[in-house]
């Protein structure tokens, strides 16, 4: 009842008249979308792409025992070439200078961690610490200053092993963009190959790096 009141007091005030009702806005007429727009395929995505129009069903039957007659490969990936790092390891006490390749199997030990299964148990050790010191003095030469593994100390070399690893991991994101970048260049050159004519992904491309057979 109040609010009929107070509903008839503003009609009375408003001379009778019920209040306008505001006009409704002008639809804005729709626009036609325009197609849209496909998204760029990668390099990578077109070759891909490229596969599956590939009918192998529609090929000549090939001989028993015959998988393929053409092959046509870039080869494979090596990795980098051994950059010295100069850093000396200790014989009896004393720093001791290596050459490039007497350096860089030096380093390949000093990347064997010491509490894992190759040195972390004294009979593996023994064996793991023979065979590399029989190759490595090869290497080093008959009349070279290193002649007893016992008086080897690698921890120089070790400690700057380690730091390439921290520098590794607190990589920048740009750094860590354009190693990305260095490795699909590497894999659109290696990665694909034509066999009898037709494009196929290959599986590998990296050759294992060299360092000790573990």
């Amino acid at each position: 009842a109040e609010k009929k009141a107070k509903a008839a007091k503003r009609r009375r005030e408003s001379g009778g008249a019920k209040p306008a009702k505001k006009p409704r806005a002008e639809a804005k007429p729709k626009v036609a979308a325009g197609p849209k727009k496909k998204k760029a395929l990668t390099a990578t995505e077109k070759l891909d792409l490229a596969m599956t129009s590939y009918k192998w069903w529609d090929d000549e039957e090939l001989p028993k025992g015959i998988n393929w007659r053409t092959l046509e490969h870039c080869g494979v990936a090596f990795s980098d070439e051994y950059t010295p790092h100069g850093i000396r390891m200790f014989y009896d006490g004393k720093p001791v200078e290596l050459t490039p390749a007497q350096e860089e199997v030096a380093t390949w030990y000093a990347t064997v961690p010491p509490d894992g299964p190759h040195l972390g148990k004294p009979e593996t050790a023994e064996i793991f610490n023979r065979n590399f010191f029989r190759d490595w003095r090869e290497l080093l030469g008959e009349h070279h200053e290193i002649q007893e593994f016992e008086k080897c100390n690698f921890d120089p070399i070790r400690a700057y092993v380690q730091e390439e690893r921290e520098k590794k991991k607190a990589m920048t994101k740009e750094e860590k963009e354009e190693n990305s970048k260095t490795r699909k260049q590497m894999q659109l050159k290696y990665g694909y190959c034509f066999v009898d004519g037709h494009l196929e992904k290959v599986g590998n491309i990296l050759i294992e790096p060299p360092g000790l057979f573990r």
